[in-house]
């Protein structure tokens, strides 16, 4: 991703309805454009930034409109996940203890079973 790259008015305000969830059909309409004019302005804004996907175009934008560092910000999301991740292990050997002591107490029980119309109860134990 480029973040250098400038934008004419015209990328940028495309990008912006894109950044807040409109459709290209719906960004050709509120602006009286066609929609073969986004697809072509969508390509060169795509080639400008670098980048191959909404999702990233919209990240880029914002970071570009709330002025943040979108390196800073990848490493912070970066340390979330790694750290839910350490919380998670952490949590995972008790959880697994317990969860197989609720299922054995939920499985041992009676099930009914009809067969050509007489209805026989079987106990089960898994």
């Amino acid at each position: 991703m480029n973040t250098d790259a400038i934008l004419t008015k015209r990328q940028e305000q495309i990008a912006g309805l894109i950044a807040t969830g409109h459709a290209q059909k719906e960004v050709a309409d509120i602006l009286g454009i066609s929609i073969r004019t986004v697809e072509n302005i969508m390509r060169e804004t795509y080639k400008k930034v670098e980048v191959h996907k909404a999702s990233e175009l919209t990240g880029f934008y914002l970071c570009n409109f709330l002025g943040l560092d979108y390196n800073e910000i990848r490493k912070k999301i970066i340390e979330t996940i790694v750290m839910t991740v350490v919380v998670m292990l952490s949590i995972i050997p008790n959880y697994n203890i317990r969860r197989n002591n609720i299922r054995n107490a939920r499985t041992s029980g009676r099930y009914c079973h009809y067969s050509r119309g007489r209805r026989t109860e079987t106990a089960y134990n898994l």
